[in-house]
């Protein structure tokens, strides 16, 4: 009977140490997991532009027409219009220009006055972060070749740790291995 007796449960004493270990261990592995989801949010970002960039100029090449991306500040309005700016945390539009042969909705995306611009892609913001580009033109992809101004984007989702991509004059999007200049 006294066997049973002991082979209850665990103690409160057990109970309390087991505890203050596994709060030990979680004050040692919360500020490695937030590190490692800020990097997940800079890869994000990052990847997104890109893909954004890849397509204007894929579009480009297979269109034969000029396609463009250009930060945007109304990226969740019915008609979003791109912004003059370095900014483009705010989000950011892929669009064919003067797009004389598309069907469908065509609106004035790039501000010259004439609704021929179509829309093909809407980026939404990413919240806390900052994405900078070198100049505040839209990116034009031109045909045949795809060719783009050369411009660099810096990518920061904190104060520390930042990302670069550079469209290059042949259109190529690299991400460079370091943001200075």
């Amino acid at each position: 009977m006294t066997a049973a007796r002991r082979l209850r449960g665990v103690t409160l004493i057990e109970l309390m140490v087991t505890l203050a270990i596994a709060v030990i261990l979680l004050s040692l592995a919360v500020p490695g997991f937030q590190h490692l989801l800020q990097d997940s949010r800079l890869t994000g970002l990052t990847n997104s532009l890109s893909a954004s960039l890849q397509q204007a100029r894929v579009e480009s090449l297979s269109r034969g027409q000029t396609v463009a991306v250009c930060a945007t500040g109304d990226a969740d309005a019915d008609q979003p219009t791109c912004t003059i700016t370095t900014d483009w945390a705010d989000g950011w539009l892929v669009f064919v220009r003067d797009d004389a042969d598309a069907t469908g909705v065509k609106t004035d995306i790039d501000g010259d006055g004439r609704a021929d611009d179509r829309l093909l892609k809407v980026v939404r913001p990413f919240g806390a972060a900052t994405l900078t580009a070198s100049g505040g033109d839209p990116i034009v992809f031109t045909p045949p070749l795809g060719e783009a101004a050369e411009t660099r984007f810096t990518i920061r989702v904190t104060d520390g740790e930042q990302r670069c991509l550079r469209v290059k004059r042949t259109g190529q999007v690299r991400l460079d291995e370091g943001c200075d200049g």
